[in-house]
Order: C-alpha cells, then structure tokens, then sequence
C-alpha cells in the first residue's frame, strides 16, 4: 500500500492525464470529464508505481464524482485515511464505484450513510421522430427564460434531487439556473409561451453528454414530452459528434418507458449515495 499516493491536479499536464484516464470510462464519468475539461479545482488523482490507477473530484459542498476501475484491498485501506477527515455529502457515479465507496466510509465512524437511491444509465441508440401540436411549442432556452423555468426547476429538485438532510435553497438555485443555461444546451416544452416540461445537459464532455433536469408539470404529463426532449437533446449531441446519456431512478418505470420510446438504452447501473 506504501506505493499509492494521491496528487491534487495542480498543472496541464495533470489534467491532460487524468483525461486520458477517464476516456475509455466516460460513458458512466461524463461529468466527472466536464470536470476535467473544465480545469476545475478539487481534482485528485490517485498513482501506483508512477502510473495512475484511478481519480475522484471532491467539491467543496461534499460532492464525490469517482473513476475507480482499478479497486483492491490496499486500494480501500488507502482511500479510508485519506476520507477520514474529509467533508462528503453525496458520492455519485457508476455502481461499483460508489458501492465500493459506501462500504470503506461507513466502515470507521466518520461518516454515515443515510439514503442510496438506484438508478439505470440509459445511452441513446437510434433517434425517434415526434411533432408538437398547438398550443405546444418547443424552443431552446437561454439565460433570458431563468425566471420562467425556474418553477419547473425547483420542483425538479424537490421531487427528484432533494436529500434527506437539507432543503434546496430558492435563492442560490436560481443561481444555479442561470448558470446552467449560460454554459449548457437547455430545451423546454411550452403552452401558449409558458414552460410546462423542460430538460437540458448537466455536463458536457469528450464524447458524450449527460442529460439530466428533465421535470413535466404533473397537469401535463403524460404526453410525451420528456422523450422528445431528451430525443432533441441526443440529436442535437450527435451534431456535436457526441452521444448522450441519462439515469433514471429503477423504480421510475413510468420514465424509464418514456427514455426507452425516445431511443435509450439502459446500459449500467449508477448510485447515488448521501452521508450525514
């Protein structure tokens, strides 16, 4: 074990690594390649006999996005230490990953799981074509429409996102909003000008994009309009040269149904995992 240490992505070359890490894993890590590609701070990278044998990004909020391909025993004893003292709130990515992370913090009494939610990663394979018939239209949206999606988004997060330890805050969410459409492709349904379902990319990577956000008005619901966003969304991707992946909650069939009617398939597992 004394041969593993972890390095804080500090120089290009360190990012350039770590994008060659994640590439042939960026399917199930696309947003922890936004990362990457973003140059973000809080980037650690893990060696073994000078080469890198896996990576995680830790935010400053406890948000813990991780590429662990390369899991062992000295691996988790490593990992252990290292997360003793460190603030995590939300571990969220492939299945072994986080199972494999959930199980060396809650083997010491540092840190304490409170709710893991499962999920199907769905990759888009052939696109489906649907129209809109009056009052609906479907428009792109830019920061200018922050105030009208925000109703749609914090519902989202109410319904969809919340944790069992804390509440979305309405003031730093809209925040959040502008700066999802400032920098990500998002789209929305609308009834005689006003959004009733939108849905947008929450990352951005080398070869694919994640799709995530997608919420319909429960009194509009049911017409389809989730899969011919995300269908819009994975064209729109293609014409980027990328692919597009979502999950969906295992336990959301009704969703599940509507990404499978859209062109997804489901192709892993994914969790979320949260911490006291």
């Amino acid at each position: 074990m004394s041969n593993l240490r972890i390095i804080l992505a500090q120089t290009e070359q360190h990012y350039v690594a770590a994008r060659h890490f994640v590439m042939p894993y960026e399917q199930h890590s696309c947003s922890l390649m936004h990362k990457i590609i973003a140059r973000e701070k809080s980037l650690y990278l893990i060696a073994q006999d000078n080469r890198l044998c896996g990576l995680f990004f830790l935010s400053q909020g406890g948000t813990l996005l991780p590429c662990l391909p390369h899991r062992s025993k000295d691996l988790a004893q490593f990992l252990q230490k290292f997360f003793q003292d460190k603030y995590i709130v939300c571990i969220n990515g492939k299945a072994e990953y986080v199972t494999f992370l959930n199980k060396l913090l809650t083997d010491t009494d540092d840190h304490e799981l409170c709710d893991t939610r499962f999920y199907y990663l769905m990759e888009h394979e052939y696109s489906v074509k649907s129209s809109l018939q009056q009052p609906y239209t479907m428009e792109e949206c830019s920061v200018s429409k922050s105030d009208a999606l925000f109703p749609l988004h914090f519902s989202y997060l109410l319904e969809e996102v919340k944790s069992p330890i804390s509440q979305p805050d309405p003031v730093e969410e809209r925040q959040v909003l502008k700066c999802i459409l400032k920098s990500q492709y998002a789209i929305a349904v609308l009834k005689s000008g006003i959004p009733v379902s939108k849905a947008q990319t929450n990352a951005i990577g080398e070869h694919y994009v994640q799709i995530g956000g997608v919420y319909t008005q429960k009194q509009n619901r049911r017409q389809g309009f989730a899969g011919m966003l995300v269908s819009e969304i994975a064209s729109w991707a293609s014409k980027q040269g990328k692919k597009a992946v979502l999950f969906v909650n295992k336990y959301n069939t009704q969703a599940m149904h509507a990404y499978q009617n859209a062109g997804f398939t489901a192709v892993d597992n994914y969790i979320i995992s949260y911490f006291v």
